[in-house]
């Protein structure tokens, strides 16, 4: 199984509902629908940051970290971000 085709074949599927929007984080794939995660993101360029901050704080930069049960990924992608 090639999984770069089955990635791309899932976000084609998908792209009618997504939409990309400048964040804190750079471009960032958001849902079109979304009136909460999504809908922030897109109004303030973030989502609790507070809570990526209080994160950063009991997490060693050398840690692991597993976002289980994202959404779409913006505090994944932000815990990497220095």
């Amino acid at each position: 199984m090639d999984i770069e085709k089955t990635i791309q074949e899932e976000l084609d599927k998908m792209h009618p509902n997504l939409e990309m929007t400048d964040t804190n984080l750079g471009d960032f794939l958001i849902y079109k629908n979304d009136n909460v995660i999504s809908k922030a993101i897109k109004l303030y360029g973030e989502y609790c940051h507070a809570e990526i901050d209080i994160m950063k704080m009991f997490i060693d930069p050398k840690s692991i970290f597993v976002d289980a049960g994202t959404n779409i990924g913006y505090h994944a992608m932000a815990m990497t971000k220095e």
